[in-house]
């Protein structure tokens, strides 16, 4: 039962979690045809992987999805901050609107007291009437906003720092293994090491009504075809 508990305020993997990771990335038995100095260049940290597998494993991806999750967050808020910041301008338009037209006791309203009684009064109703577009248009301007965010070709694309978390995790398993990272739709052990790898990360973000992937979690053979486009467009140095 313990494995199922998660700290919500930085990211980690539970113990369940760091298990199946462990289970997905083999022994590095590889290692044991080369020397000391082979290992080292190859391998620098062998030693405590080998000691403690799941923990080395978890230690090193958590620190890049925290990474990865504290870039998208503020790429997210950029997003509803800018929301937010149009909804407040209309809130500020509808009470500087209602402060203008009210009456007092030497002018027909505060408007005509500030601009002043030589301002013809067309010039007042004017500036009233741009009070009214900027309230009116409130949720034009949102949506408009949003679409042409969700048509930007970067922003609308996943996610870059969710990208480079997924990128690297794939580098990862190559020094781990000394295997190329194969990809297929029928999956294979480097993508269900990404599975393992990516789906915690994508369930924690949903937590916090942040969505890294469209498609939701990886099923093994979405993770083999993501591993075939990264060598597609990244070949590894053989």
């Amino acid at each position: 039962m313990g494995g199922a508990v998660r700290r919500e305020k930085g990211f980690r993997y539970t113990n369940t979690e760091r298990q199946a990771l462990a289970d997905a990335v083999p022994d590095p038995d590889w290692l044991d045809a080369l020397d000391d100095w082979g290992r080292l260049v190859r391998f620098p940290h062998h030693d405590e992987f080998r000691a403690d597998k799941a923990g080395f494993i978890a230690r090193h991806l958590e620190g890049m999805a925290r990474e990865c999750l504290g870039e998208e967050e503020i790429a997210f808020r950029s997003s509803k901050e800018e929301a937010d910041h149009i909804r407040e301008t209309a809130r500020v338009a509808r009470k500087l609107k209602a402060l203008l037209v009210k009456p007092t006791a030497y002018q027909r309203n505060v408007a005509t007291a500030l601009l002043g009684i030589s301002v013809p009064p067309y010039r007042h109703a004017v500036f009233l009437s741009l009070l009214d577009d900027l309230i009116h248009n409130e949720t034009w301007v949102a949506e408009r906003f949003a679409a042409m965010r969700a048509e930007d070709v970067f922003a609308g694309k996943h996610h870059p720092a969710f990208a480079r978390f997924v990128d690297a995790a794939i580098i990862s398993w190559r020094q781990w293994t000394d295997k190329p990272a194969g990809g297929s739709k029928e999956g294979g052990p480097a993508a269900r090491f990404l599975c393992a790898a990516v789906n915690p990360v994508l369930a924690f973000a949903e937590r916090r009504a942040l969505r890294l992937r469209r498609g939701g979690a990886l099923t093994e053979g979405a993770a083999g075809e993501l591993i075939e486009e990264i060598r597609r467009l990244d070949p590894p140095i053989e």
